[in-house]
């Protein structure tokens, strides 16, 4: 991209309640911001850049969420809801619906957690059970799939948690060690 913009070493504006401070900006490459004018002309250039792998999933979260948004088409609450629900995406949230999830205690709900994996991972085990594939290749299948989700939806730790719960479990499996879930 290119564009006329001010940079400036990165701050937090004095905002004491910001989760992501200064000290920690640089983990997550994150040293300068820049801000333009509003209308200002940005220009998208010519060629790539970035990560290969990245880009690969970032394309997948977009078609994840442009799916959500086929399906839901003209209607806001749910669109966003199920964006938030199954990909993490919140900028489709509104205020007064989080709002509403808080007073009543369900704001844990529309976070992505560990529930969303375990879900996931039933339907894959009993798909390729139905599919009469071998046990330990379903578990594979379904362990590298929840992996692949919990990029997707973010790298959010309780999702990586959950990740690596079903792995310890398909190698306890690989083992045959006593599997109880």
């Amino acid at each position: 991209m290119e564009f006329e913009a001010k940079l400036r070493k990165s701050r937090n504006f004095g905002n004491p309640a910001r989760s992501i401070t200064p000290a920690t900006w640089p983990r997550k490459d994150i040293y300068w911001t820049a801000s333009t004018r509003a209308g200002a002309p940005i220009r998208i250039l010519q060629g790539v850049c970035g990560s290969r792998w990245a880009a690969l999933l970032f394309r997948l979260r977009a078609a994840a969420l442009e799916k959500l948004e086929q399906l839901y088409a003209g209607q806001p609450y749910e669109t966003g809801m199920m964006q938030a629900l199954l990909i993490g995406e919140t900028s489709k949230m509104e205020k007064v619906w989080t709002d509403d999830f808080r007073h009543t205690g369900t704001f844990h709900a529309l976070v992505i957690s560990g529930t969303q994996v375990a879900a996931l991972a039933a339907f894959f085990l009993f798909l390729l059970r139905l599919c009469f594939v071998p046990q330990m290749m379903a578990l594979t299948a379904t362990a590298m799939a929840s992996w692949l989700y919990a990029l997707v939806t973010g790298w959010q730790a309780p999702v990586i948690r959950s990740a690596a719960g079903l792995t310890l479990f398909l190698i306890g499996s690989y083992f045959y060690r006593q599997r109880r879930i």
